[in-house]
């Protein structure tokens, strides 16, 4: 299953929020929406249908929550108080989303090559044997 134009922007969005990159860092919007349609292609349709659902709450409640519109069409200012806001909230639901949606991206991020050098990884041991 591939991302919808709009998942993507979501997920670049997001991504770009969570991981704003700098220094040795890449965005996270260069990676981590190539990165998730690869991942949701290997994972039971229940849980690509959870991930999806939540990407689009994410977005859309931002127009209930009184953000002045869609997630992906905040200022960076008004996406990062809105990240925030999922992070802190005394709804828990509100606090799953946010955790599934940074966990995934943070896997997402961290394990592409791309991001290696900036945090000093020098990746997986090659030609280790078992004794």
């Amino acid at each position: 299953m591939s991302l919808s134009e709009s998942q993507q922007t979501v997920a670049r969005v997001l991504a770009d929020t969570l991981f704003p990159g700098g220094d040795a860092l890449p965005a996270g919007g260069a990676i981590v929406p190539e990165n998730l349609a690869s991942f949701l292609e290997t994972i039971a349709p229940e849980k690509k249908k959870g991930l999806l659902t939540a990407l689009s709450l994410f977005e859309y409640a931002a127009l209930i929550l009184l953000y002045g519109g869609r997630f992906s069409r905040l200022s960076d200012e008004r996406r990062e108080r809105y990240v925030e806001s999922w992070m802190r909230s005394r709804i828990a639901t509100r606090r799953i989303i946010y955790r599934a949606l940074r966990d995934t991206f943070a896997f997402l991020y961290y394990q592409d090559p791309r991001t290696w050098e900036g945090i000093a990884y020098p990746g997986p041991p090659v030609g280790l044997k078992r004794d």
